[in-house]
């Protein structure tokens, strides 16, 4: 039973929010007990008010049951809690409850359902949600196969910022899955994940940038993505960046290098590059 990077964070949530009077002294009294790890004495403060309605608690309790967090992990008390929640419409419950229904944790394994919960939590932002839809979709992943909605949902996670979101638009849109292909938009997505540090999206931007696909031809550029994938444990980048090296000069290579350190410190800055 795993009981403190969860707990330690929602308490810091939850000490954020306001609630109204008639909620404000249990949740208190229950906060204190977790923060002293006391975790029975705060789900005893807890439960009444989530019998009553306060989703919050709603959520905690069934947050902290489907991760084992403080207490033994319970799918089943989990999926009773966080429906309570996501009826009520909070989306990170919803979000686990798509998650249960994926994976068949407490409930029956119902992909349909899954989508059903991920497609409420998607409507109201959450972007694991969107996400996860854009690979049922894709996939086909227990419903039928639409590209086009797989590009719907993983172009609403990539503009969150989602990498993966990202790196799966690039390929998409260079395939001409469920879309017309456009290698500008695919090199327009490799290049938001790659900047983010994801080492595939660098190793296939780098082969756009040397075969000149949706962005000028430059085999400067390829050398540098090349490497910074090679830096990041893409197996061939390496491999690669010395193939790419030999077609260019000295000086070339000597500042396309300088490029890549300066690039490789702001991507590990959590800086676009």
């Amino acid at each position: 039973m795993r009981t403190r990077p969860f707990i330690i964070s929602i308490i810091s949530f939850l000490l954020l929010l306001s609630f109204s009077s008639a909620y404000a002294a249990d949740f208190a009294k229950g906060l204190a007990a977790a923060k002293n790890g006391d975790f029975v004495t705060a789900i005893k403060e807890w439960e009444p008010l989530a019998e009553q309605g306060n989703v919050k608690a709603q959520w905690i309790i069934g947050t902290m049951y489907n991760n084992g967090e403080g207490l033994p992990q319970d799918y089943k008390k989990a999926i009773y809690w966080l429906s309570k929640a996501a009826d009520q419409g909070h989306l990170n419950a919803q979000f686990l409850l798509g998650n249960a229904y994926r994976t068949g944790n407490g409930v029956l394994q119902e992909p349909s359902k899954a989508v059903y919960w991920y497609t409420k939590a998607g409507d109201q932002g959450e972007t694991p949600a969107q996400f996860n839809l854009g690979n049922m979709y894709y996939s086909g992943d227990g419903i039928p196969q639409d590209y086009q909605k797989a590009v719907y949902w993983y172009t609403k996670a990539a503009k969150q910022g989602d990498v993966l979101a990202q790196y799966n638009l690039g390929n998409i849109y260079y395939k001409g899955e469920g879309v017309q292909k456009n290698n500008e938009l695919s090199a327009k997505f490799l290049t938001e994940a790659a900047e983010r540090g994801f080492g595939n999206a660098q190793f296939n931007l780098a082969l756009r940038y040397y075969f000149g696909e949706g962005v000028p031809k430059s085999k400067k550029n390829a050398y540098i993505w090349s490497s910074l994938a090679a830096k990041n444990g893409i197996k061939d980048g390496e491999q690669n960046t010395k193939a790419i090296a030999s077609e260019l000069t000295i000086q070339e290579v000597k500042e396309a290098d300088a490029e890549v350190t300066r690039k490789y410190a702001l991507i590990a800055d959590g800086k676009q590059s």
